[in-house]
């Protein structure tokens, strides 16, 4: 599209990509492992109060909070999405009616 306009819109949804494929890892890279240390904590490594205290708040704080992380980060994401939109659809629309205005008064002269 020819315009005095320019969006780099191409750079803005590869970065998003980017950080959305990050986001996606955080379960494999965080929550993985501390369900498998849990698991064993509960199938008997550990034995004792700090071993169910451990177990509990690690299922009980932690893992939430990580699934909470993943859950923001796609939030932001989708809001980044629909910014980054909105503004391809203004410059399309401005670039539209800049064309317009050229074309009216190309005909003219």
């Amino acid at each position: 599209m020819g315009s005095i306009f320019s969006w780099i819109e191409d750079q803005v949804t590869g970065v998003m990509t980017e950080w959305l494929s990050k986001l996606t890892g955080i379960p494999d890279l965080i929550e993985a492992p501390i369900k498998a240390i849990v698991e064993q904590v509960t199938g008997g490594i550990w034995k004792g109060d700090g071993a169910t205290r451990f177990a509990e708040e690690m299922t009980g704080e932690v893992i939430p909070m990580v699934a909470n992380i993943f859950t923001m980060g796609s939030s932001w994401m989708s809001a980044l999405k629909a910014g980054n939109d909105m503004i391809a659809d203004a410059m399309r629309q401005a670039t539209s009616a800049v064309d317009e205005a050229i074309d009216f008064f190309d005909s003219i002269f």
